[in-house]
């Protein structure tokens, strides 16, 4: 779903605030929203006008004019519906899915897919990535006998090595056999039943095989890796809450309370129990929870098309907030770097005016030391080398003139009066007594 703007009001307002809010405001998917000022020819707003705005500094030297065009209007795709799904508690209630419909048409061979539909509700792919997924969907044949994929394997042969492992620490701790269990539970072992994990092993061997199809990589159990991002989910099995039937030692337990209320401890029994009744979800971890699972009609394997299209609407949900994170992240940086900059430059202009300070101090020290000299002078009671003395140790001090002197060499006109003071000071012998 697309918004139409005026390209001049467009540019009025990214620059009245920022393309971020602008996004926010319009619902506009942010990184579709750059890409057509960009194609539009509408300059967004540079980090140093963002800063010098933020931090009330003037930025009419950043703002960059808006290029003459023939385009008076922009199209902006807006964000993608989020799954309507963000809650898996709700057992009861019939699946919904939450991408747009994908229409049947007998035409297709295994999956009963409108090419029409399938592009538009994956239109925020590159065209060339929806056509790969699209060939490759509508001749895959999910009933055909193919070899479990490698990484099916791969995590079977850790749920098998885990399990005899488990079996081995259950053992009496002084058996020849007994050994500690030091390995990482398997992902996804506790969700579904022992009934229900062939079929999970088929489910992701399904999945696997046609994303590496579609040229994406798996790279840890339960992860699809697309582009930069993963798309982490699980699949889990439904459970039916019934009322709890006493087991015998329960009732014993309970009999034995009853009897002897005063002095028994009532026995903690639960009042249902939550059987595994063989309906499977694959639920995808986000920020916004959501999930697809088996109904009535359908079963998860029939509906490949649809588990497609969630996984890659999930992995667009994760890109975009990442990177709306990296240009925040990239924003605060360059801030960061200007205020060091400006931080340097003040402190560079602070120290050239105190040096300017220090300068005019030397200039007032020797005009002084001058007029001391003529006042001796006039007085007649100061002898002429006196004098002659008193006027190049000034000489020495003007920094107009700046003159060297035999023992004390050039005279560092910019330092402070203490600095100039501590130069003058004594210097120690290098004689020592033993």
């Amino acid at each position: 779903m697309k918004r139409i703007f005026n390209r001049d009001e467009l540019y009025q307002e990214i620059w009245q605030s920022s393309v971020k809010q602008v996004a926010d405001k319009y619902q506009l998917n942010y990184s579709k929203l750059l890409q057509s000022c960009k194609a539009a020819n509408i300059p967004t707003p540079t980090s140093k006008f963002i800063y010098n705005k933020k931090h009330n500094l003037p930025t009419e030297e950043w703002i960059i004019p808006l290029p003459s065009s023939n385009l008076t209007n922009i199209e902006v795709e807006m964000k993608i519906n989020p799954t309507i799904r963000e809650k898996e508690d709700i057992a009861e209630e019939k699946t919904e899915v939450a991408q747009p419909k994908i229409k049947n048409d007998d035409s297709q061979k295994y999956f009963n897919i409108n090419k029409d539909s399938f592009y538009q509700a994956l239109n925020f792919l590159p065209e060339e990535k929806v056509t790969k997924i699209y060939q490759e969907l509508i001749k895959f044949n999910p009933n055909a006998t193919r070899k479990l994929n490698k990484h099916v394997k791969e995590y079977k042969e850790e749920i098998k090595e885990w399990k005899r492992r488990e079996k081995l620490a259950k053992l009496n701790y002084f058996h020849p056999n007994y050994q500690r269990n030091t390995l990482q539970k398997p992902d996804n072992l506790d969700n579904v039943s022992k009934e229900q994990q062939p079929r999970v092993y088929q489910l992701l061997n399904t999945l696997y095989t046609l994303f590496e199809k579609f040229g994406e990589t798996i790279p840890q159990p339960f992860t699809i890796s697309i582009g930069c991002d993963e798309v982490r989910f699980e699949i889990i099995e439904s459970k039916d809450k019934i009322t709890h039937i006493l087991t015998p030692a329960e009732e014993k337990e309970l009999a034995e309370y009853n009897e002897n209320k005063k002095y028994a401890r009532k026995p903690n029994i639960r009042k249902y129990d939550y059987i595994p009744n063989g309906l499977l979800r694959i639920k995808f971890i986000n920020q916004n929870t959501s999930y697809i699972k088996d109904t009535k009609e359908q079963s998860l394997e029939e509906m490949l098309p649809e588990i497609i299209f969630k996984f890659y609407q999930n992995y667009w949900q994760i890109r975009t907030k990442r990177e709306e994170w990296e240009e925040q992240k990239r924003i605060e940086k360059e801030e960061k770097r200007l205020r060091e900059e400006r931080r340097e430059l003040v402190n560079k202009e602070k120290e050239r005016t105190i040096e300017l300070l220090n300068t005019i101090e030397d200039i007032k020290l020797a005009n002084e030391i001058r007029a001391y000299a003529e006042t001796l002078m006039k007085s007649n009671k100061v002898s002429h080398d006196e004098i002659e003395w008193i006027l190049k140790k000034a000489d020495w001090i003007d920094p107009l003139i700046s003159r060297e002197d035999s023992l004390l060499g050039h005279r560092n006109h910019k330092i402070s009066k203490e600095d100039k003071l501590k130069a003058l000071k004594k210097e120690g012998s290098d004689y020592y007594w033993y």
